[in-house]
């Protein structure tokens, strides 16, 4: 066994030399830079040509990687220090493993970041790229969730009476958990190909991002002051029975579709709400991506809990620079670039500073972008945590097992608590 790992490795490595050979620039330095495939590679990629027209001498190279490749390329670069990418795009929640390993720069060491105005960026996209007290990373694709819902059916008379007559209360958009599930018991029509909530019970970090939002919105964060998780809570049992209601009106693929495909659904005219990313504004606008007219789509927070408070999550992606690069200085001039154009950038993507979502022309542009300014004002950073993939994989699996009925709610939430811990303990975040 031990001969088969280290041929693998030997062979990952030569792999990793052919396809990653840095390409050259004449007369300069090229600076690879690795982002997302699709809209945020676009967008890098355009701020790259505009970034060599003040930076003659420098070219930055930008490769699309599928979003779900990105940790793992950055991690084989990691793992043989070769240095072949310069910068990464990196979701704020695989920082914390390379950031706590030495494989990321700590920025505010080799950075004046007052140039950058620190205080335009939203305060949790701050917290989310710091680690141990330093920034790894300048906030650069703002992630936090708004609910979107179908303004049309909510101003419907014949709507708004029959579910006044049934609820008792008005129809409006919903505020609380439980005013969402009684409208998505309500618009759930599936002769019409309409149902209640976008919504997925699917092993995915979908099902993180939903789990993690109830919390916070019940005053209970996932991990306590002493980064112990908190999974066998009465708040997530209470989570698992709400959501298992709120899935009867998710449609048949409640339990197999991942958020993105509920995404497109809502899009499609076939989910009266969705709680999603709020850089699925610009999306509305495009009809070859949404059949709905703007004019039948509204906004609003995600709901609370009873008691709480608004709660969505804080994440998105981050430009972080790789310690083993040959082209720091380089690198930073990149990275502070793209910092100061974020306006630009969000012709592609999200943003990431105030300034871009308060900007007038930019809300005309995107009506719905204010509620993207509103949901950051209270928003909450996903847990941080070393080993977060089989952190979080453990406890998706046992919340979905709960959700399906494999496992009882108990039996889940208390092996989700024990494995939880187990692999803090192991990893050093938490002391026993």
């Amino acid at each position: 066994m031990k001969c088969d790992r280290v041929s693998t490795l030997i062979i990952s490595v030569l792999v990793f030399s052919l396809l990653f050979t840095v390409p050259t620039f004449a007369g300069g330095v090229a600076v690879r830079h690795m982002s997302a495939i699709g809209e945020m590679a676009d967008g890098d990629q355009a701020l790259a040509k505009a970034f060599t027209r003040y930076h003659p001498d420098i070219k930055v190279i930008v490769d699309p990687v599928p979003y779900f490749d990105l940790v793992e390329k950055a991690r084989l670069d990691f793992l043989v220090k070769a240095g072949e990418y310069d910068t990464f795009q990196m979701s704020n929640s695989w920082l914390y493993d390379p950031a706590e390993e030495g494989h990321l720069v700590a920025l505010d060491t080799v950075m004046d970041l007052n140039e950058l105005g620190m205080d335009d960026y939203y305060s949790c996209m701050i917290e989310a790229a710091t680690w141990r007290d330093h920034l790894y990373a300048i906030p650069h694709h703002g992630g936090t969730r708004i609910l979107f819902c179908r303004k049309d059916l909510l101003e419907d008379p014949v709507n708004k009476a029959e579910f006044k007559l049934k609820y008792g209360y008005k129809l409006k958009a919903p505020e609380t958990w439980q005013q969402l599930l009684d409208a998505a018991e309500f618009f759930n029509r599936p002769e019409e190909n309409l149902y209640g909530v976008g919504y997925t019970g699917r092993r995915d970090q979908g099902l993180i991002f939903s789990l993690v939002e109830w919390m916070n919105s019940h005053n209970t964060p996932m991990l306590d002051e002493n980064d112990v998780p908190q999974l066998d809570s009465p708040v997530v049992i209470e989570y698992i029975k709400y959501a298992q209601k709120l899935l009867q009106y998710a449609g048949p693929a409640g339990f197999t579709q991942y958020l993105d495909e509920c995404t497109v659904g809502f899009l499609h005219g076939n989910y009266a709400f969705l709680i999603q990313f709020a850089d699925v504004i610009p999306r509305i606008r495009d009809p070859e991506q949404c059949t709905l007219d703007p004019s039948q789509v509204s906004f609003a927070l995600p709901p609370k809990g009873e008691g709480g408070t608004h709660a969505p999550i804080g994440a998105g992606l981050s430009l972080a620079l790789n310690s083993y690069s040959k082209h720091k200085e380089e690198a930073l001039q990149w990275i502070k670039f793209v910092a100061t154009r974020n306006i630009e950038y969000f012709l592609w993507a999200a943003p990431a500073r105030k300034s871009t979502c308060q900007h007038p022309r930019l809300q005309a542009l995107y009506p719905g972008l204010e509620w993207f300014d509103k949901a950051f004002a209270t928003a909450k950073v996903v847990p941080k945590v070393l080993s977060y993939g089989e952190f979080f994989d453990t406890v998706t699996l046992r919340i979905h097992q709960a959700l399906t009925g494999e496992l009882g709610i108990r039996e889940a939430t208390s092996k989700a608590q024990k494995e939880g811990y187990d692999i803090l303990l192991e990893s050093g975040q938490i002391k026993k």
